[in-house]
């Protein structure tokens, strides 16, 4: 299933019924579509590069607003506030690591969507993540058909 543009989900008009779940926009008819345009994403990085490319990767493909955090508190303070419909987090940054984070997130609202960020040298934590509950896991360097494709697996559910 891919994402449908905002502009496919309304020439649906009366065949679709929206359905509204956490930040996100969704219609029923046998798919469902995710409204790129209302969907919020925290991104949780300590690197400003990583930040900074992530959220080019989610405007590019329609996201209407990106938060951000560079550290595991700030990550969920950030969360508690805005309630974003996805979470994009590091692993290793100060002040609370990002399994600690997901942690805190997850206790505050099980049905948070986390996906855990890594690079190769840090996979050991990937284990730690997926118990903490990380919806899935980004390999770094980030690519935006990752990106795509962890959106595209939200959509799912």
């Amino acid at each position: 299933m891919d994402i449908i543009p905002d502009s496919a989900a309304e020439n649906l008009s009366g065949a679709v019924h929206p359905i509204r779940v956490g930040g996100a926009a969704f219609a029923q008819k046998g798919i469902l579509i995710m409204k790129i345009s209302e969907m919020t994403v925290l991104i949780c990085d300590d690197s400003p590069l990583i930040r900074k490319k992530m959220s080019e990767i989610l405007k590019k493909i329609g996201v209407a607003e990106t938060i951000f955090a560079e550290d595991g508190e700030m990550a969920v303070e950030m969360y508690r506030s805005h309630r974003p419909d996805l979470v994009f987090m590091d692993i290793v940054m100060p002040k609370k690591t990002g399994i600690d984070a997901i942690r805190e997130i997850k206790e505050a609202d099980p049905d948070a969507k986390v996906v855990m960020a890594s690079t190769v040298g840090t996979q050991k934590n990937l284990i730690s993540a997926i118990k903490a509950g990380a919806f899935e896991f980004l390999q770094k360097p980030v690519k935006e058909e990752d990106v795509i494709k962890i959106i595209n697996l939200m959509i799912k559910g």
